[in-house]
């Protein structure tokens, strides 16, 4: 099928892999979602390469690679510092961890298609040609909004389990529907979600949270039904549109079973249970708290809540903070957040970032992290009291510290 998809033409350090690929007579394509996005006209991070030749043969092309995955074909081309993946065209099977394959060979353009998660996700490009090679039908259900399993549904979510939370994951981004013996078959491998190691599955519930449409998760019966297989012990149920009003996706996370009259531990145990870091549970234990404090109301409480407020004005947890403000009656909160505007003018901008720490090559090994935090705090509450008025100041006092 003829169609340009002039988005894909506009990098041309992938192009020359590609012309250089093809000239020496290897089928060679773009992949996968930047496929997809094109033909949706979204924009792309990611472009994947898949071609004919084996990665001996890649590796004899190009000067400079990194074969990150030799025994699935899979290596790295760089090119004006750049990474692009390039991997041969394969055929897989005998999945037996629910998620390698036993089994890996070099296959066809068509069943390289056909080992793949979804039908929109299963199409490849020819920039050159400015064809599309569509094996599955992938082509319709993106123009149909539809998301469907390659093939059989159950075996595509038995040989991943990650695939039943990237279907919902993709109606958090796309907007699309699930197609219907998909979604059956997503519900009967829903179970075996908490099989995928905590690292991939933190990722995925991140990225649902993260998308546009991530209303549209749980406005679905497969959203809240299939996700309470991650932790049956919680209530779980349709999402307030008012989540929508914080950005950090942790923080709609709590939100979203705070609404649900889960209690605190509960919580906790779950979302501490994910890959996150110290200073992310750090977020979830002060966002919890703010969401339970109700009891600071008229004058002592707006100076309790605008002192915490500019304590952590760059933490997440202050998105919290405001939500529950908002809560409050109208005269309450709006005299809070004008204080807010008049505070932030008056305030002079920070002597010290964290750039400037990064910058320093002895001061960067010692403060990095939850101390690099730390730090940054105690040198704007110096600031503030009139302690240093330069950077030479701050500096001399940080390494007489030590």
């Amino acid at each position: 099928m003829r169609q340009p998809l002039l988005s894909l033409k506009k990098n041309q350090d992938f192009l020359d892999i590609i012309y250089r690929l093809t000239q020496n007579g290897f089928k060679t394509y773009v992949a996968g979602g930047a496929v997809r996005d094109a033909i949706l006209g979204s924009p792309f991070k990611d472009i994947d390469i898949v071609t004919e030749a084996s990665v001996q043969q890649i590796q004899n092309l190009f000067e400079k690679t990194i074969p990150v995955g030799a025994a699935f074909g899979v290596v790295q081309v760089i090119l004006n510092e750049t990474p692009y993946e390039v991997a041969q065209f394969r055929k897989e099977s005998d999945y037996k961890d629910g998620r390698h394959p036993s089994l890996v060979e070099p296959g066809t353009p068509e069943e390289d298609a056909l080992r793949r998660d979804f039908t929109m996700n299963a199409l490849f490009y020819d920039p050159i040609s400015e064809t599309i090679f569509d094996y599955v039908g992938g082509f319709n259900d993106i123009k149909n909004k539809i998301i469907r399993a390659v093939g059989d549904p159950l075996t595509r979510f038995k040989e991943d389990y990650l695939r039943v939370l990237r279907g919902l994951r993709f109606v958090s981004q796309l907007n699309f529907k699930i197609e219907g013996s998909t979604k059956r078959a997503m519900f009967e491998s829903a179970h075996l979600i908490n099989r995928v190691s905590s690292p991939r599955k933190t990722q995925e519930l991140k990225k649902i949270m993260e998308g546009e449409y991530f209303l549209s998760v749980f406005n679905e019966e497969e959203g809240s039904g299939i996700l309470s297989y991650l932790e049956p012990h919680l209530k779980w149920g349709p999402l307030n549109d008012d989540i929508s009003l914080l950005s950090w996706s942790l923080g709609r996370w709590l939100l979203y079973f705070f609404k649900a009259q889960n209690k605190k531990q509960e919580i906790n145990n779950f979302l501490f249970s994910l890959d996150i870091s110290r200073k992310e549970k750090n977020q979830i234990e002060k966002s919890l708290f703010w969401l339970e404090e109700t009891s600071w109301t008229g004058e002592l409480g707006l100076g309790f809540f605008l002192r915490n407020y500019f304590q952590d004005q760059n933490q997440e947890s202050n998105e919290i903070l405001c939500y529950q403000v908002k809560q409050k009656s109208p005269p309450w909160k709006d005299l809070f957040f004008n204080k807010v505007e008049t505070y932030k003018k008056l305030l002079p901008p920070p002597i010290l970032t964290s750039r400037d720490i990064q910058n320093d090559s002895h001061l960067c090994e010692i403060y990095n992290g939850e101390a690099l935090g730390k730090l940054l705090t105690q040198v704007w509450e110096w600031q503030l009291e009139g302690k240093v008025k330069s950077k030479d100041e701050v500096f001399g006092l940080i390494r007489n510290q030590k």
